[in-house]
């Protein structure tokens, strides 16, 4: 694959599912690595989410914001070709609402963390 004129690592065959199972398997991914699971991202895909998540959730979760980033940079640090604007995100179809993202995502972290 070619992005921007770069060589990127082959993705993954993606698993075929509708948005709403995509949406939640995302959602998932980004709240084990908020909470500091053990959690790279392990494609494009996800290490962009992860990294937008992170500047949605920044001033709500810091910590947790923290975590994304880290887990989004264990892919982008080694493939830098890889990294896109938040808007392209959107475009690629990765996240449809990026709101309604955040708050689903606002209301997982608070589940698992309440107070």
């Amino acid at each position: 694959m070619v992005d921007n004129g770069r060589h990127l690592p082959p993705e993954p065959e993606p698993i075929k599912m509708d948005a709403r199972s995509a949406e939640d398997e995302l959602l998932t991914h980004c709240v084990q690595a908020a909470r500091g699971l053990p959690c790279l991202a392990p494609d494009q895909a996800r290490a962009n989410v992860l990294r937008l998540a992170s500047m949605m959730l920044l001033h709500r979760f810091p910590l947790a914001a923290e975590n994304m980033l880290k887990a989004a940079d264990s892919y982008l640090s080694a493939h830098p070709e890889a990294l896109v604007e938040p808007a392209d995100i959107v475009r690629r179809g990765w996240i449809i609402d990026p709101s309604r993202f955040r708050d689903a995502l606002s209301r997982r972290l608070r589940e698992v963390s309440p107070g």
